[in-house]
C-alpha cells in the first residue's frame, strides 16, 4: 500500500472512531455531558482534571446495544438530576471495543466489565460502579465518590 492508501485508511479509521463516540454520547442520552473522546490519549482528560482540582467521570461503555449499557444511558445518564452531578467534572467517555490499551487503561481502575462509571478524584483516589445501577443508587455512588475523604469522616451536624 502506498503512503496515500495509508493516510486514507488512517483518515477513515479517525473518523470511524468519532462517529462511535458520537453515537454512544448521543445513543446514551448523555449527549449534554460534554464528553471528551481521547481515543489518542486519555491523559489530557486526566491533566485537565487535576490543573483544575476538578474530579474525573469516566464512563466506560460498550459500543454494542446492550440492555445494561442502555438502561444506564437512557435511565440514569438521561436524567437531569444525575446530569446535574456531573455539570463541574471532567467526563470521559471510553468505548470497550478500542482494542488492548483501553482495556489496560480501565484495568488501572479495577474494571473488568462494562458499562462502568468511575470518579477519579483530584487527589487521584477513585471509585468505581460496575454495570447497571438504579438512578438513586448511582447518585448515592456519584455524592459519595464526591465528597472529600475529611468531609465524609466529621460527624453530622445536628439542625
Amino acid at each position: 500500500m502506498n503512503n496515500r492508501g495509508i493516510i486514507i485508511k488512517r483518515m477513515r479509521t479517525c473518523i470511524y472512531a468519532a462517529a462511535i463516540g458520537l453515537t454512544l454520547a448521543t445513543g446514551s442520552g448523555c449527549f449534554s455531558y460534554n464528553w471528551r473522546l481521547d481515543y489518542a490519549e486519555f491523559g489530557p482528560a486526566e491533566a485537565e482534571a487535576r490543573a483544575h482540582d476538578k474530579y474525573l467521570f469516566i464512563f466506560y461503555k460498550s459500543w454494542t446495544d446492550n440492555f445494561s449499557n442502555r438502561m444506564l444511558g437512557s435511565e440514569v445518564l438521561s436524567d437531569p438530576a444525575v446530569e446535574k452531578q456531573f455539570s463541574d467534572t471532567v467526563n470521559l467517555l471510553v468505548e470497550a471495543g478500542g482494542g488492548p490499551r483501553y482495556v489496560d487503561y480501565m484495568a488501572k481502575y479495577g474494571v473488568v466489565s462494562y458499562p462502568a462509571a468511575v470518579i477519579v478524584a483530584p487527589d487521584g483516589s477513585y471509585q468505581r460502579q460496575v454495570g447497571f445501577t438504579p438512578r438513586e443508587q448511582f447518585i448515592e455512588f456519584v455524592q459519595k465518590a464526591k465528597t472529600p475523604k475529611s468531609e465524609a469522616a466529621r460527624p453530622a451536624q445536628s439542625p
